[in-house]
């Protein structure tokens, strides 16, 4: 079995990983730090600039059935319009990982300084969007001759210029039929509560459907878009605002979050549903769209990161403010005011030596949550926090800062989510993520946090994963 499969395997399993950070400003395996301690933080790659990648923005790395690390940083590469890089695990006998630009970025009819990562498909083709535009990135083979200086083909599946329908400014995520899904932002100056001329902003729910019996692509185009709900901002401002994934139920249903606009105007949860018992849509939209929760500034404020779903339909997210939970209606849920789903505060942003400005979505492993704060933290430059769940009688969720960034070699100002994959030298899980500056050139950095197998850590009354210091 593969480390990456044992990993996989352990996790999936409920062991209980528990690992000691401290930090280790090195490249590849992390050597003992000095008073005998085993170091846990590893930049596992420091961006230069120039060919090279430089400054990944909101990204959230996509991992290979081999532990190799996608995603895109916004500037760097051969025109300084950013890349698509891969890392590759150190192999046999070696300690360094190995980057790779797959793709330099030209500008143009070319997209330019993406800020939203990538996702891959069963064959290993990269897919993102960026600027009113959707690519894939095809490794070399019978239908791919890549032109120097780029490794990979790109092509155009949709380009939103010669087409009515917006696509996403978002990462991607598959349904099981192989189409994309994303969050597009749009303006539209026209009669808004009998005022003209009025801008008001949108947020539209985009599905990008790949050639068949629904999909007959009008050239140049290559694949099919289709709007399928809106959620309605309000005036403000959709310039600079950040990519935000969507995340899918086991009914197809997505959810996501706005983060300006609402009844309250501090941003929203939303839900987009398909037609189907539950749903009639009205036109001019496929599917049904509804507001599930309305920030109003004391629960939270402008939540700006994607959503997780856990096995009984509770979302869990972050705020610049606080880490929430939404609950459906039901036995522990009433909602109240214009809410349809009740939000419980699983942690507020109020020290800033636990991080502020949480910018990327939390990763729920084992009952715990693990994400980033893009500020704050003992230098002020973001952390990597986990929250553990309540251990009864206490309602308390608990926050454990795993690591702070300095800002120097090792980092600083996460922006994007964490994932969990395999070590680099041994059995056992570990989360990576970037940065948007520092690092040896202060262009970003990719670090990596060791989780090791410890037996016997039980909370909440069962196994978890633990990454606690």
């Amino acid at each position: 079995m593969s480390i990456f499969k044992a990993a996989r395997f352990a996790l999936a399993a409920g062991l209980s990983l528990s690992a000691t950070f401290a930090s280790a400003q090195v490249y590849g395996r992390p050597p003992t730090a000095t008073g005998g301690i085993p170091s846990g933080r590893t930049t596992i790659y420091g961006f230069a600039g120039g060919t090279d990648a430089a400054t990944p923005k909101y990204v959230k790395l996509a991992i290979d059935s081999q532990g190799a690390l996608y995603g895109t940083s916004a500037y760097g590469g051969a025109n300084n319009l950013g890349t698509v890089f891969r890392l590759t695990p150190p192999g046999p006998g070696q300690t360094k990982w190995t980057e790779t630009v797959l793709y330099s970025f030209a500008g143009g009819s070319d997209l330019a300084n993406p800020q939203a990562g990538v996702v891959m498909d069963t064959s290993g083709a990269l897919y993102g969007a960026w600027g009113g535009l959707v690519y894939k990135l095809t490794p070399p083979g019978p239908s791919c001759a890549p032109t120097a200086p780029n490794l990979w083909c790109e092509t155009i599946l949709y380009n939103q210029a010669v087409s009515p329908e917006a696509v996403p400014d978002s990462p991607l995520i598959f349904d099981s039929q192989g189409a994309l899904y994303g969050i597009s932002w749009i303006a539209i100056v026209g009669v808004f509560a009998g005022v003209t001329p009025t801008e008001q902003d949108f947020a539209l729910v985009t599905k990008l459907s790949p050639p068949g019996p629904n999909c007959a692509p009008v050239a140049p185009n290559l694949w099919c878009a289709a709007s399928l709900a809106s959620f309605d901002m309000r005036a403000g401002s959709i310039a600079n605002l950040p990519s935000i994934a969507l995340v899918m139920d086991s009914a197809g249903a997505l959810y996501g979050t706005t983060p300006i606009g609402g009844a309250g105007g501090y941003g929203t949860v939303f839900k987009a549903t398909p037609p189907g018992p539950n749903c009639t849509p009205t036109a001019p939209f496929p599917w049904c769209g509804s507001v599930l929760y309305n920030f109003f500034g004391a629960d939270g404020q402008t939540p700006a990161a994607e959503l997780t779903i856990d096995s009984s339909g509770n979302l869990y997210g972050t705020t610049l403010s606080n880490v929430f939970k939404l609950t459906p209606p039901g036995q522990d849920c009433r909602p109240i005011s214009q809410n349809l789903w009740c939000e419980t505060t699983l942690y507020a942003f109020t020290d800033p030596l636990g991080g502020s400005a949480s910018q990327a979505g939390v990763t729920m492993i084992g009952g715990a949550l693990y994400g980033t704060a893009s500020q704050g933290g003992s230098a002020g430059n973001g952390v990597l926090f986990q929250l553990r769940p309540p251990v009864p009688p206490s309602t308390k969720w608990t926050e454990n800062v795993l690591y702070n960034f300095s800002g120097g070699a090792d980092g600083g100002n996460p922006l994007g989510g964490v994932i969990f994959g395999p070590t680099d030298f041994g059995f056992g899980a570990a989360i990576y993520g970037v940065t948007a500056t520092g690092g040896p050139a202060g262009k970003g950095v990719v670090y990596q946090l060791q989780c090791k197998p410890q037996t016997g850590e039980i909370y909440g009354g069962a196994q978890h994963v633990v990454c606690a210091q």
